[in-house]
């Protein structure tokens, strides 16, 4: 396994783990909200007659809503990622090259996982 690099230590990783789970708790917190309006607006059509308007309407809000959820699930993909590498120890080495990534990468994005 990589040694981390000399400025990441142990109290950086725990500032970075930190900022990551946050970020991960607002995605998931986003993503129950978009359910739970999904959710709503099928309930709300269900049984009702609608006018034609309002259902292309609600349809319009659905897809939003789906696209939206898949890009809040894209988003989820490299916290994961990179709270799964300070698990393992290998945070701040990129997973393509292992190079170390540069210090200022990692705080501007705690989600790197790449050098570039």
């Amino acid at each position: 396994m990589n040694d981390p690099p000399p400025l990441l230590d142990d109290a950086f990783i725990a500032r970075q783990r930190k900022r990551l789970l946050h970020s991960r708790a607002k995605l998931l917190n986003a993503l129950q909200a978009h359910e739970s309006e999904r959710t709503r607006l099928q309930l709300e059509s269900q049984g009702q007659a609608l006018e034609e308007e309002e259902t292309a309407q609600d349809q319009m809000l659905l897809d939003d809503g789906r696209v939206l959820a898949d890009q809040l699930a894209k988003r989820l993909i490299p916290i994961d990622r990179a709270l799964a590498k300070i698990d393992d120890g290998s945070y701040g080495f990129s997973d393509v090259t292992g190079e170390p990534i540069p210090l200022k990468r990692l705080e501007a994005e705690p989600e790197a996982i790449t050098v570039g």
